[in-house]
């Protein structure tokens, strides 16, 4: 489509109005050197809006480039941004092609709308060039579908321009482990460079527009609205707009997630009652010699990714996973001197360690080593720990429930998790919690979401998220677990006898 010198000339006095948190992701686009840019957190931050409004201030500003709007199925982008777009800024209509859903602006530059409601076709972008991508509601794609998306962000057109990928997203759905870990906790593998990515937060009471009435009733500008702090028009959100309002109401679970932006919680967690108020104790350092009572116990789930939970069962049969270890892509032999590591570090000697059948399987006409990794991690431990060494056992997987291991598996980590709260104290409190320095299971578990097609909804998705670190903590409580109602103490004995040794200045150390 051709555009007349006139049309350009009705284009270019288009004004783009960008609220603050809009601002800021402008210039993030413009001026950082970050190329991945995560714009997201709670619901009504008007994120969608704020994106678009970069693709076309990009577009206005660099000549001759191309860049795309996407979201996952095309009824939502039309509804999100198609429609939205020719409401706000009319006069653009006519430049715009039906058919082929894109929008050409002056001086060769155009924006593509985009979809792709099926995995594989994401694939028909292969050889597109695209200066900007804009992804809407990014945790609906899956992250292989994201990192092809990111070799079309190239130009060849415009050398002035630094070609940027920016997304859009709400906590939950397949997405959500891949876009917590580069923008939330910041846990980069492989070829990933932490200097490319960047996050800004977007909550409701970012968005002027939910409280605009109530600002006119009560005589109060935007430019005041915006000069208040966050807690005070967050307070105005959820008193003053019905948007708010309903979000404030929500259950405790859905107001973390779609008020607040807390990526722990979400629509389809598998372990919903995850809390880290409740569920995380301190780091875990030291520890005074464990009465014969307390039952020491590991769990190893073995793969390219290798996760070792470590676990503490005390006298009143509540569970803190004290210790892990977690491998990426290594030999056995470096897994094992790894996992020694770890349990000479925290003097975790003289217990055992439950493991899957996979540690035992002969594997030498295709690796060509001659024993199992079970025999060699067994054999690095005794060489480095001696007598103290844990034995590796390997986990029997029988149970007299008909569902099966891994649901039983699962609903005893449910059971333990579970708390109850009554008038704001603590009724029932959880029998599983885990020390802070176990970053890896803390950050996982939470991520399992439910598989739709599992019957009675008792399995999680093993294509959402990592359950490795599910996995080995598995292994380890089935060993220990007891179906029981604990009524007292709020918290594990071993953690009040952990606290009072250090006050009465005892030597620690399980060795």
């Amino acid at each position: 489509m051709l555009v007349k010198q006139a049309d350009s000339a009705l284009i270019t006095n288009i004004k783009l109005s960008f609220q603050p948190k809009q601002s800021l992701l402008m210039d993030t686009i413009e001026n950082s050197p970050f190329t991945k840019i995560g714009y997201g957190g709670s619901r009504g931050g008007a994120k969608s809006h704020g994106g678009r409004l970069a693709m076309l201030s990009r577009r206005f500003n660099y000549h001759n480039t191309n860049g795309m709007v996407f979201r996952k199925t095309y009824i939502d982008l039309y509804e999100n941004h198609i429609l939205p777009l020719f409401m706000e800024y009319p006069k653009l209509r006519k430049f715009y092609n039906k058919s082929e859903k894109i929008l050409s602006l002056p001086h060769n530059s155009k924006i593509f709308f985009r979809y792709a409601e099926h995995h594989d076709d994401i694939y028909a972008f292969f050889g597109k060039e695209y200066a900007d991508i804009f992804i809407d509601e990014a945790t609906d794609l899956e992250q292989d579908q994201i990192e092809f998306l990111s070799t079309c962000n190239r130009c060849t057109t415009n050398l002035s321009i630094v070609p940027k990928m920016f997304m859009s997203m709400n906590p939950g759905r397949v997405g959500h482990a891949y876009i917590k870990r580069i923008f939330i906790t910041k846990d980069y593998r492989e070829n990933e460079n932490p200097d490319d990515y960047y996050f800004i937060q977007a909550y409701g009471w970012d968005n002027v527009e939910w409280v605009r009435k109530s600002l006119i009733d009560d005589r109060i500008t935007v430019a005041e609205y915006y000069s208040w702090s966050d807690e005070k028009r967050f307070d105005y959100f959820i008193h003053k707009s019905s948007y708010g309002k309903k979000l404030s109401e929500l259950p405790e679970k859905d107001r973390k997630a779609q008020l607040l932006g807390d990526w722990d919680v979400y629509e389809g967690q598998f372990f919903h009652m995850w809390n880290r108020k409740y569920h995380l104790l301190p780091r875990f350092t030291d520890l005074p010699p464990i009465p014969g009572s307390y039952k020491l116990i590991g769990g190893l789930d073995y793969g390219d990714t290798t996760a070792l939970e470590v676990i503490l069962q005390d006298k009143e049969n509540f569970i803190s996973v004290i210790a892990e270890n977690v491998t990426r892509g290594c030999s056995p032999y470096e897994r094992g001197n790894s996992i020694a590591d770890t349990l000479i570090e925290h003097k975790l000697f003289n217990f055992d360690i439950m493991c899957d059948t996979d540690m035992v399987i002969d594997m030498s006409n295709y690796t060509g080593m001659e024993h199992t990794p079970f025999e060699i991690i067994q054999d690095i431990l005794k060489q480095r720990m001696g007598d103290k060494a844990p034995m590796l056992r390997v986990v029997s997987k029988t149970t007299t429930d008909k569902r099966g291991y891994r649901a039983v598996s699962n609903e005893a980590i449910k059971d333990l998790l579970h708390y109850i709260i009554e008038d704001g104290k603590m009724k029932r409190p959880p029998r599983l919690r885990f020390c802070e320095n176990c970053k890896y299971i803390i950050e996982t578990l939470p991520e399992l979401q439910y598989d739709k097609n599992a019957p009675e909804g008792l399995d999680f998705d093993e294509k959402i998220g990592e359950d490795h670190g599910f996995d080995g903590l598995k292994f380890a409580v089935l060993e220990t677990y007891k179906k029981k109602e604990i009524k007292k103490p709020p918290v594990p004995g071993w953690f009040d006898e952990m606290m009072r040794s250090k006050k009465a200045g005892w030597k620690v150390g399980a060795g």
